[in-house]
């Protein structure tokens, strides 16, 4: 796995997006300060792997990694593993109700499908890609800070399941568990294709054979009965219409006997008689009906006349009771018209009062909005009075406030200085002091020198002769030559003492010396901060002094004179106030509040004149407002009344004006003849001209109920005429035309028997019957008569014929169907015969019951062939292809089987774990030497081997430097290891741990790491260590704000500058 490119939002110290671009980077580092958020690059990196973070496996921890205050932690991470290229991205919600959003995808285009979402299906990916879980991934490729040697002294158990996994051996172990599930997925598969089987025929091509033999034979015996079945059915069938063909005869001769009518002759002349003697008494009453038609019309035609000229019963009676009330209605109109006027005038006069009120009211509002607005005034001064006393007793306070401490701090400031003097003289005799020390030790270490060459002359010299080489310039020694005498070693200890003693007391000068400067540096810095705050504290008084001019400026425009003379006043004395204090001694909190309270008293009493002013206003405006809302009351009181007054106006009016309209009505409304003259269409008739419209009225009416008289009396005579009309007809209905009635429905009965007897001899020709006659034609009525009695007698022989020949028919068909029921068995059919119980009607369909039984027990016996056919030929294929696969199912577990019974063997499985170790720790063996400068190796069970002298010493025991370095040694060589299979370990990444190496142990181990860099690896290095950017190329500088961390990469001039002030920080610090 190679990291391409990295962002994240919201994860730790990272508030922003921060995003990291790896591409073509093989050796960097990743500086920074401790607690900038190095480590967090990492935790983003194992968070969009696997969704957790470095120190816990449970997906929950990783909402530590949140940042403080961020809603969400989003990463997206490309990588590369074994030459594809792949993105994956996650997300995590603070507050949790959203759940985890993960998804990984391929960048290439044509890859789309390989794409993966979910968390739990991205981690399985991600483990699958890389070739390292979790435990894997922060175990080996990842030395964390603190963590780095979890590999190196983890317990023996705990390592080999380790190695077990980043080796591949526990992919074995799973293959293992696979082949089990396998073998028994396998076995259950067997057991129900074998259940299966047996649920089939045991051999369904036999099977199939045989049910198609019973088909032939079942298909002729069906086919034969159904056809018996069939004809005998017909025939039965026919047998059974010559039944009820005959018993049809029979009725029919029966009815046409019954229905016959005998005395038909004698009745026709019966009514024919009777028929004359209606006949003239009907002509006798129609020359009555004639006259009193007459006289009806005659009455009728006066009535109408006079309705053409409205005048009617009904009008006239209406138009007399309308006149004979009308003038009382017109006097109780007029006394509501007076009445009407009188409330108008009062109503007038209310309104008149009404508006004087309400002018009245608007000049009380005038009045009180003026006084409203000088109230107003009056408060805008008090509150501004009010805030401009404030502004100015702050600005007031501050210019005090900043003096005072300008004060204070030139006390100090001139106390510090007396300080320093005497500092300084303290500090000018320890440097005298410090060089008559550092004297005495050079003629001390002067003397050690002497006593140290005489006695290395001595020691060169003692065993030397004359003409023998020189020990120290390999010249002859000369013939006089005399070793020098042996020095006393008391005197060399003595001069040794005293250099130590000298040597001593110079570095307590020196101490005492360095202590001296630092307090002299400590109160010069002192001297100048209060200097400083003393400039300060003044520009802030100075600054304080222009607010308060400019507020007493801004406030003098506004004042009363008086108020201006005190503001004048209050600006000198402050200022000179201010700057007396500045120059002076600095005094307390509470001199200074009473300062400005004196110097603020004559704004206060300004402030207070303002505050009265708006009491009187206030009052005043209460008692304007007072006798405007009396006003108000009052004008609300008259309203009341003026409404009250006009809807009752409106409603004598609507009542007035009601009655007056319902009264022209009635008036329009009566009849023209008799309706009263009116001086206009909205005006009542005079009394005089109704006195003579009611009396016209009455005379019209007498006459027209005279007529109306008449011309009932002609309507009675009419309604006894037509009912004597009706008496005749009734009896001619009586005793000519319901009798004729009855016999021509005796005749019509008599007509559709022979008709329906003549329907069933299908040979003879349809009766030649005339059409049936109306009861009013007698003539007629007899000739239909006679017509039927020829009719009668033909048909009565032909009936008793086709009866006969039908009952020869039936008895054939028994015949018949007896010889069919007593059939013997043949070779086509072994059993054709079937019971006829005796006695029996051999007509009804029942008796083939027996027949239609075994027919369709022969169809059923058929289907059955059919059905056995189907189902054998149906299971041939299904059983061929379940019997192959079982076989080969069972084939296929025996290969599983013995797979799982191979790899369960645990040797094997710890021989391939030894092996892998071992190579490892070759590996890191060669590694280790080449960090240690040749120093240490590791044994067989992960020790380390000091080669000086050969002994091995647990992990436990090593210092932190060397337990990092065996630590990178193990994880290179695992890197390299892992790089020969087929998931290789392309990226390296390394926490911190180099703060625990010297200078030439970090020197020699960073060689290592940039030497052991291939062009496919990626080394990542953590540290707050600057020097270690100087082994490689690409360095990540880490810094954070306020606003969180941020990350760039430097140029080669701002990684050279890092270096030089990360080195001169360490100096510095030591």
């Amino acid at each position: 796995m190679k990291p391409l490119q990295l962002t994240l939002t919201g994860v730790r110290s990272y508030a922003g997006t921060c995003s990291i671009d790896f591409t073509g980077k093989r050796l960097l580092a990743i500086l920074g300060n401790t607690g900038v958020g190095k480590s967090t690059i990492l935790e983003a990196i194992i968070f969009a792997l696997y969704g957790t973070c470095s120190w816990s496996k449970d997906p929950k921890a990783a909402y530590e990694l949140i940042g403080k205050g961020c809603p969400s932690m989003d990463v997206a991470f490309e990588f590369s593993a074994n030459g594809r290229e792949w993105s994956v991205r996650r997300t995590l919600h603070a507050e949790g109700k959203k759940g985890p959003q993960a998804v990984l995808e391929p960048l290439a285009d044509d890859s789309a499908d390989l794409r993966v979402d979910g968390k739990s299906a991205v981690t399985q990916a991600v483990t699958r890609i890389i070739g390292l879980d979790w435990d894997g991934f922060v175990s080996t490729v990842l030395l964390r800070q603190g963590k780095f040697d979890a590999l190196l002294k983890a317990p023996r158990a705990m390592r080999a399941d380790i190695l077990r996994h980043i080796f591949g051996i526990n992919e074995l172990e799973r293959v293992r568990k696979r082949a089990g599930v396998r073998l028994e997925r396998l076995n259950t598969q067997i057991t129900e294709g074998t259940r299966a089987r047996a649920l089939l025929l045991p051999d369904p091509h036999a099977a199939a054979s045989q049910a198609l033999l019973d088909l032939e034979r079942t298909r002729g015996i069906a086919a034969r009965r159904r056809e018996r079945l069939v004809a005998l059915r017909a025939a039965q069938s026919r047998a059974v219409e010559h039944k009820h063909r005959k018993t049809g005869l029979d009725k029919a001769a029966r009815l046409l006997r019954e229905r016959a009518v005998a005395d038909s002759s004698i009745t026709m002349a019966a009514l024919a008689r009777k028929k004359r003697e209606l006949d003239t008494e009907a002509a006798e009453q129609e020359t009555t009906g004639r006259d009193l038609a007459a006289k009806l019309e005659a009455a009728q035609g006066a009535l109408d006349t006079a309705a053409q000229a409205g005048d009617t019963l009904r009008s006239l009676s209406s138009a007399f009771a309308v006149l004979s009330r009308l003038p009382e209605r017109a006097a109780g109109l007029d006394a509501v018209e007076q009445r009407l006027k009188q409330e108008q005038l009062q109503h007038d006069e209310h309104e008149q009062e009404h508006t004087q009120a309400r002018q009245e009211l608007e000049e009380h509002e005038q009045r009180n909005a003026a006084l409203v607005e000088a109230a107003g005034r009056a408060e805008r001064m008090v509150s501004e009075a009010r805030t401009h006393t404030d502004q100015v007793q702050e600005a007031v306070r501050a210019a005090l406030q900043e003096a005072n401490a300008a004060a204070g701090h030139l006390q100090t400031q001139r106390t510090t200085l007396e300080t320093v003097e005497e500092q300084r003289g303290h500090s000018a005799g320890l440097e005298s002091e410090l060089k008559k020390l550092r004297g005495a030790l050079e003629a001390a270490q002067d003397d050690l020198a002497a006593l140290q060459r005489r006695e290395a002359a001595h020691a060169a010299g003692a065993g030397l002769a004359p003409g023998d080489a020189c020990t120290v310039c390999t010249q002859p020694v000369p013939s006089d030559f005399a070793p020098p005498p042996l020095l006393d070693g008391k005197a060399l200890t003595q001069a040794k003492r005293k250099v130590t003693t000298r040597s001593n007391a110079v570095e307590a000068a020196v101490e005492a010396k360095a202590e001296a400067a630092a307090q002299l540096k400590g109160t010069e810095r002192k001297v100048e901060k209060h200097r400083r705050g003393h400039l300060a504290a003044r520009e802030r008084m100075d600054a304080a002094l222009l607010q308060v001019q400019e507020l007493v400026d801004a406030v003098h425009p506004a004042g009363a004179p008086a108020t201006a003379t005190a503001l004048d006043a209050l600006g000198r004395q402050t200022t000179a106030q201010v700057h007396a204090l500045a120059e002076g001694e600095p005094v307390s909190r509470a001199q200074i509040t009473r300062a400005v309270k004196a110097l603020t008293q004559p704004l206060r009493d300004a402030e207070g004149e303002a505050l009265a002013a708006h009491t009187s206003a206030q009052a005043q405006l209460g008692a304007a407002q007072a006798e405007n809302e009396a006003a108000r009351a009052e004008l609300k009181r008259q309203r009341g009344r003026l409404q009250r007054e006009r809807k009752r106006l409106d409603k004598t009016r609507l009542q007035y004006e009601t009655e007056l309209a319902s009264v022209l009505t009635e008036v329009s409304e009566l009849p023209p003849s008799i309706r009263p003259a009116q001086p206009s269409p909205s005006q009542l008739p005079s009394l005089q001209d109704i006195a003579s419209a009611k009396e016209a009225a009455g005379q019209r009416l007498e006459r027209l109920e005279q007529r109306t008289l008449e011309r009932d009396d002609a309507q009675k005579a009419l309604t006894l005429h037509s009912e004597n009309l009706q008496a005749l007809d009734a009896r001619r209905r009586r005793t000519v035309e319901t009798p004729t009635r009855k016999l021509i429905k005796q005749l019509e009965r008599w007509a559709d028997t022979a008709t329906d007897a003549t329907g069933l001899l299908e040979a003879e020709a349809s009766p030649d019957l005339p059409p049936v006659p109306d009861a009013g034609d007698l003539a007629a009525v007899d000739t239909y008569c006679m017509a039927l009695t020829s009719l009668h007698q033909r048909l009565t022989g032909t009936l008793g014929q086709a009866a006969q020949h039908a009952d020869d028919e039936v008895r054939a068909f028994e015949k018949e169907l007896i010889r069919q029921a007593g059939a013997t068995a043949d070779e086509t059919d072994p059993d054709p015969g079937f019971p006829v119980p005796e006695k029996s009607d051999l007509l009804a369909p029942a008796v083939l019951d027996p027949l239609s039984r075994k027919t369709i027990q022969a169809e059923g016996a058929h289907e059955t062939a059919k059905a056995d056919l189907r189902t054998a030929q149906s299971q041939i294929p299904y059983a061929d292809a379940l019997g192959s696969a079982l076989e080969a199912a069972s084939r296929q577990a025996a290969v599983w089987k013995s797979v799982s019974d191979q790899l369960t063997d645990g040797k094997f499985l710890t021989y391939l774990t030894d092996q892998r170790t071992h190579a490892l720790l070759r590996h890191g063996s060669r590694i280790l030497r080449q960090i240690s400068m040749g120093d240490y190796a590791f044994t067989d069970d992960f020790q380390i081997l000091e080669r000086a002298t050969n002994h091995a010493r647990d992990p436990e025991t090593l210092s932190g430097g060397e337990t990092f370095q065996s630590s990178l040694a193990l994880a290179l060589a695992l890197v390299e290891l892992h790089n020969t299979s087929h998931n290789k370990l392309e990226s390296l990444f390394l926490d911190e741990g180099f703060g625990s190496l010297d200078n030439i142990r970090l020197g020699d181990t960073l060689a290592v790491l940039s030497d052991s860099v291939a062009q496919d690896k990626r080394v990542i290095l953590i540290s707050h260590l600057f020097p270690v950017a100087e082994v490689v190329d690409n360095v990540l500088l880490i810094n954070k704000t306020g606003q969180g961390s941020t990350a760039a990469w430097l140029t080669p001039q701002q990684r050279t500058a890092a270096i030089h002030d990360g080195i001169q920080r360490l100096l510095e610090n030591t």
